[in-house]
């Protein structure tokens, strides 16, 4: 499982809203001054996600939150690899250019219905609260 802390900074129902505290990143207490140093200590935008509550936190509780590398995996592979394979099909079969974008956007079209009915709405897709810290 994935996992990172937050802060709880909502709540509703059976879902907390929670802000992810960023992890200290090793390269900024480096005094080289290289890219990656100054990348590390520009100020970060905090990140704001929904949550399955499963633990009943409550407001102001600094929390772990998990997802499943397996349904990461899943997801991405959907996300990445549908459209780029109905390209490739789609444009191998006609043997045209354009036929290869159709498929691409085809692709495209496939993944938002997948997202949109089967794992937008399926818990195993969704972050959950693991503990309260």
């Amino acid at each position: 499982m994935l996992k990172e802390n937050a802060i709880v900074i909502e709540l509703t129902k059976q879902f907390a809203v929670v802000e992810i505290i960023p992890a200290n990143h090793p390269c900024s207490q480096c005094q080289n001054g290289c890219g990656i140093a100054s990348l590390a200590t520009r100020k970060q935008h905090s990140t704001k996600i929904t949550v399955i509550n499963s633990v009943n936190a409550k407001l102001g509780d600094k929390v772990v939150i998990g997802l499943k590398e397996q349904a990461l995996l899943k997801a991405s592979l959907t996300l990445y690899l549908l459209p780029l394979l109905s390209m490739f099909v789609i444009g191998i079969a006609i043997d045209t250019v354009p036929a290869a974008v159709i498929g691409f956007f085809i692709g495209m079209l496939l993944v938002q219905k997948i997202v949109t009915k089967k794992m937008s709405y399926n818990i195993n897709y969704q972050p959950k609260i693991v503990k309260v810290c």
